[in-house]
C-alpha cells in the first residue's frame, strides 16, 4: 500500500510538473509572440513608446494657452437652454434657419429663448472681442503629461468645447439682430482656433475638435442663408476654410492611441489597483464590501478579480495586447490613407473587413466585457467621424463659392466649374471617391450638392434616411447632400412633432 501511495503521489507530482511547465510554456509562448511583433513593427520606423508622442510642432508665435482658457472661464458654462441649435434638420434634406425664427425653445423650456439669450451674448461682448483678438495673434499649447497614458489630464477640452457652444450662438444672436459682420467675426474666430490649435497627436483631443468644428459648419451654413452676408466676408471665410487643415495629424492620433494602449497593458500586469482605476474610476469598488452588501454581486466581483489575477494577467493580457496592436495597425494604416487624401469610402469599407477580418483570425478579447480596450470598436467610428468632417468642409467651401457667385450674377451657375476661377481655384473633390462634389440646379430655385457618402456610391443626391432610422441628419442618407434651407411649413410641421 505504502508502495501505490508513493506511486500515486509521484505520478501526481509528475502531473503538476508538466501542468506547470505547460502554463510556464504557454505564458512565454504568448509573451515572445507580442515581443516579436513589436520588433517587427520598431525594425519598420514604427514608433510604440509614449515618449515618442509629444508633438513635432513648435509654437512660433505667441503660445495663447493660459489667456485662452482664462477666458473661456470668464464666459463660464453656457447654460442648455441658451444654446442655439443651428441648422436642425426638419426632414429630409432640408434644415431650420435658427436665426430666422420668431421663437426657439429649448428642450423642457416653454418660453421663447431669443431674449434671455440675446441679453447673454451681448453682456459679454467684451470677452469676445479679446478671444478674437488671441486667436488672431497666438496659438495654443496645452501642457500634457503624455507618459499618463490613458490617464492623462486634459482639462482644456471641455473649455474648448464651450467656446465653440458660445460662439456659434453669439453668430445666431447676431443674424438674428440683422449684424452679419459680427456673425462673420464670432464664426471666423471659431475656424481660427481649430486651426491654431495644433494636434495633440490623442484620440480624445481630435474627437473633441471634430465635435468644435460641427458646430461651427452648422452656423456657417446658417450664415449662408443670410442676405446681408457680403462679398468680402464671404470670400475670408472661405479662404479660411480652404486654408484649415482638417485632418492634420489625424494619423498621430492613432499613433499616440498605439503607445498609451501598449502602456496601459504592463501597468496592468503589475497593479490590479490600476485595472480598477481605469474601469471604475478613482474609488474602485470593494469586492468583499459588495459581498456583504449585495451577495449575489459580491460573488461576481471576487470571481472577475481572481480571473483577472489567475489568468488574465499571466496569459489573457499577452493575447489580448496581440490583438489590440494588430487591431490599431489596421486603423492606423486608414487614418494614414485618410491623411493623404484617398478615397475615404474605399478606405473606410477596407477598414471595416480588415478589422472583422482581424477579430475573426485571433479571436475576441478574453475580458471584453470587464476591459474594453481590447476590441477597438469605437476606432471604425473615428475614422468615419473624421471623414465627416472634411466632407463637410468641402461642401462648405463650395457653397461659400456658390453664394459669392449668386451675389454677383444673381443666379446659380449651371455647373461648379463656372466658380473656376473666380471664386475657386480648382472645383473641390469629393474626399469619399476623389472625385468633383456633385452639383445641379433644381426647380425649386435651390441647388442640390453632395458627396456620394459613406458608400462611395452616386445616389443621385438621395436624402432619404438609411433603412431603420427615424433621424434627419445630413449624414445619415445614401449621399451627404448639404441641406436646402427648409420652409415655413416643414418647420412648423416639424416643431408640433418635436413638441
Amino acid at each position: 500500500m505504502r508502495t501505490r501511495g508513493k506511486i500515486v503521489l509521484l505520478v501526481g507530482a509528475a502531473l503538476l510538473l508538466l501542468l506547470a511547465g505547460g502554463l510556464v510554456g504557454y505564458h512565454y509562448h504568448l509573451k515572445n509572440r507580442l515581443a516579436r511583433f513589436k520588433a517587427e513593427l520598431v525594425s519598420k520606423g514604427e514608433k510604440l513608446e509614449l515618449s515618442q508622442m509629444a508633438p513635432l510642432w513648435e509654437i512660433d508665435t505667441t503660445n495663447g494657452a493660459f489667456a485662452l482658457i482664462s477666458l473661456a472661464q470668464q464666459l463660464g458654462n453656457l447654460e442648455y437652454q441658451n444654446v442655439l441649435p443651428a441648422m436642425t434638420m426638419v426632414a429630409p434634406g432640408r434644415a431650420r434657419v435658427t436665426w430666422m425664427q420668431t421663437s426657439i425653445k429649448a428642450r423642457d423650456v416653454q418660453s421663447n429663448c431669443w431674449p434671455n439669450t440675446i441679453a447673454i451674448v451681448q453682456t459679454n461682448a467684451e470677452t469676445f472681442a479679446e478671444i478674437q483678438a488671441l486667436a488672431a495673434a497666438a496659438q495654443f499649447r496645452f501642457h500634457i503629461n503624455y507618459q499618463d497614458g490613458f490617464m492623462a489630464l486634459l482639462p482644456h477640452l471641455a473649455p474648448l468645447k464651450q467656446l465653440s457652444q458660445w460662439h456659434t450662438t453669439a453668430a445666431l444672436v447676431a443674424l438674428h439682430s440683422g449684424n452679419a459682420p459680427m456673425a462673420k467675426d464670432r464664426l471666423l474666430t471659431m475656424v481660427t482656433l481649430l486651426d491654431h490649435w495644433p494636434s495633440e497627436g490623442m484620440m480624445i483631443s481630435h474627437l473633441v475638435r471634430i465635435a468644435m468644428w460641427q458646430v461651427t459648419a452648422n452656423a456657417l451654413w446658417e450664415y449662408l442663408q443670410s442676405e446681408k452676408a457680403t462679398e468680402p466676408d464671404l470670400a475670408t471665410l472661405q479662404k479660411k476654410l480652404e486654408t484649415w487643415p482638417c485632418l492634420r495629424d489625424f494619423d498621430r492620433a492613432m499613433e499616440c492611441e498605439r503607445a498609451m494602449m501598449l502602456s496601459f497593458y504592463p501597468k496592468a500586469r503589475e497593479s490590479f489597483a490600476y485595472i480598477q482605476q481605469l474601469t471604475m474610476g478613482n474609488n474602485p469598488a470593494n469586492p468583499f464590501q459588495t459581498l456583504a452588501e449585495n451577495p449575489k454581486e459580491g460573488l461576481k466581483e471576487i470571481g472577475q478579480t481572481l480571473m483577472i489575477k489567475l489568468y488574465w494577467v499571466p496569459f489573457g493580457s499577452y493575447s489580448d495586447e496581440y490583438l489590440h496592436l494588430h487591431i490599431l495597425n489596421v486603423h492606423l494604416e486608414s487614418s494614414r490613407a485618410l491623411t493623404l487624401g484617398r478615397p475615404m469610402a474605399e478606405v473606410l469599407q477596407r477598414e471595416q473587413t480588415n478589422h472583422a477580418a482581424t477579430i475573426h483570425a485571433l479571436g475576441a478579447p478574453t475580458l471584453d466585457d470587464l476591459i474594453d480596450l481590447a476590441d477597438g470598436s469605437a476606432y471604425p467610428k473615428f475614422s468615419l467621424k473624421a471623414a465627416r468632417s472634411e466632407t463637410l468642409r468641402q461642401l462648405l467651401i463650395s457653397a461659400f463659392a456658390l453664394k459669392r457667385y449668386h451675389l454677383a450674377q444673381h443666379h446659380w451657375p449651371g455647373q461648379l466649374t463656372d466658380l473656376v476661377p473666380t471664386y475657386l481655384a480648382a472645383v473641390p473633390r469629393d474626399p469619399m471617391d476623389g472625385q468633383p462634389l456633385r452639383y445641379r440646379v433644381e426647380t425649386n430655385g435651390y441647388y442640390r450638392l453632395y458627396s456620394v457618402g459613406e458608400n462611395g456610391v452616386d445616389d443621385g443626391g438621395s436624402v432619404t434616411p438609411k433603412k431603420g432610422s427615424s433621424r434627419f441628419f445630413w449624414y445619415d442618407a445614401p449621399d451627404w447632400v448639404l441641406p436646402q434651407p427648409a420652409s415655413p411649413a416643414e418647420v412648423e410641421a416639424f416643431e408640433k412633432t418635436s413638441n
